[in-house]
């Protein structure tokens, strides 16, 4: 990448991110707002949902281009080709992160823009709220959990980014197999794809921090998004590549959640230990 697209980058990312947070709480703005004219909450309610399958399908929509356009990119632009959809794809990728840390931010903060009567206001709510009368030792329990899976979520983050570089984080290697490296390291064999389990972490964290009823359909449409993704994109190109043995590390291997009986060695390459 050119000198001028680097200094750009910064600039890229506050925008991508900016635009994916003002899509959605400007849907959940919607979901405000709309109620009162439209004398329904059955229809008001479904708008922040849309607006995080908007950005998350959008993004996985955006990074399928990476795959999609390859080949006549590397025909018509050669050594080029990557830098013509590096911007379209890594947009994606950031649209994606984006909805993963949105599941961690509270709703219940925006409670007092909302009208007690509207479906939303019992939607943001931590549930423990309407099963318990007493409810703050519960609720300082699921956060604390949820916060330590959150820290969880970004230390596989991390790990990966210092572990297989910027390159493979932004898919360089599609265009340039040749030049790539092997990655042989042990997290392989606990985890298929551990960038994408970080982000699934942090979202479910999500699902402990607000134990909202939102926050658990925000998780379940993000982790569809994943499976879909993983399944008829990414591996479905490994299958090709390396068929038979390809298919048994599929079967013997989780894609995003670790097996309880390797957590001792996730660990372990978590904090660097080989």
């Amino acid at each position: 990448m050119d000198g001028k697209r680097i200094v750009l980058l910064p600039i890229f990312i506050i925008i991508c991110i900016f635009l994916a947070f003002l899509i959605l709480f400007g849907f959940i703005n919607l979901s405000i707002f709309i109620t009162p004219y439209s004398g329904s909450n059955v229809v008001s309610w479904i708008f922040p949902i849309l607006g995080v399958i908007l950005i998350e399908f959008g993004g996985l929509f955006l990074v399928f281009q990476m795959w999609f356009w390859r080949d006549r990119l590397k025909a018509k632009y050669q050594e080029m080709s990557y830098q013509r959809i590096f911007f379209i794809g890594f947009a994606g990728i950031l649209f994606m992160i984006s909805v993963s840390f949105f599941n961690i931010i509270p709703l219940i903060l925006i409670q007092s823009y909302i009208n007690s009567a509207q479906i939303l206001s019992y939607l943001i709510q931590p549930i423990s709220k309407f099963l318990f009368n007493d409810t703050w030792i519960f609720d300082l329990f699921r956060i604390v959990i949820g916060l330590i899976i959150v820290f969880l979520g970004f230390g596989i983050l991390a790990r990966a980014f210092l572990t297989f570089g910027v390159d493979y984080m932004t898919l360089v290697y599609l265009y340039f197999p040749e030049e790539s490296a092997i990655q042989e390291h042990k997290i392989y064999s606990i985890l298929r794809h551990p960038t994408y389990a970080g982000l699934i972490y942090i979202s479910f964290a999500g699902i402990l921090i607000q134990f909202s009823i939102y926050s658990l359909l925000f998780f379940i449409f993000y982790l569809i998004g994943f499976e879909l993704h993983i399944q008829k994109v990414e591996e479905k190109e490994l299958i090709q590549r390396f068929g038979e043995s390809f298919k048994n590390y599929r079967q013997q291997v989780p894609a995003l959640f670790v097996r309880p009986s390797q957590w001792g060695l996730f660990f372990k390459l978590l904090i660097g230990k080989k």
